[in-house]
């Protein structure tokens, strides 16, 4: 495992500020495991329950559904069940259509 120490810290600084986080980066440089194993971690380890983190991959076929926005959107308030700050983790947003 490679550790990202300065990208996480980043990503921690700006923890809970109420804006969008976006990770860019060349092809398989680890941004998606940074945000699915590294982050994940993290916030586990700071005691954020397991399900207050939303995690999908739009890349993978049995997600191709959620290119369409409504469906996302509908896939995402379906496992927001309380007030409390949720984690959204979207890999390949680009997939995502315009309507």
């Amino acid at each position: 495992m490679i550790n990202r120490p300065v990208y996480l810290e980043k990503l921690i600084a700006r923890k809970d500020n109420g804006l969008v986080k976006i990770v860019t980066g060349v092809r398989r440089c680890g941004k998606s495991y940074m945000l699915f194993t590294i982050y994940h971690d993290y916030l586990m380890a700071q005691g954020v329950d397991e399900s207050h983190i939303i995690e999908i991959s739009l890349e993978e076929t049995e997600n191709f559904i959620y290119h369409n926005p409504l469906k996302l959107s509908e896939f995402i308030k379906s496992k927001i069940i309380d007030k409390s700050i949720y984690y959204i983790f979207i890999d390949e947003i680009q997939f995502v259509q315009s309507i």
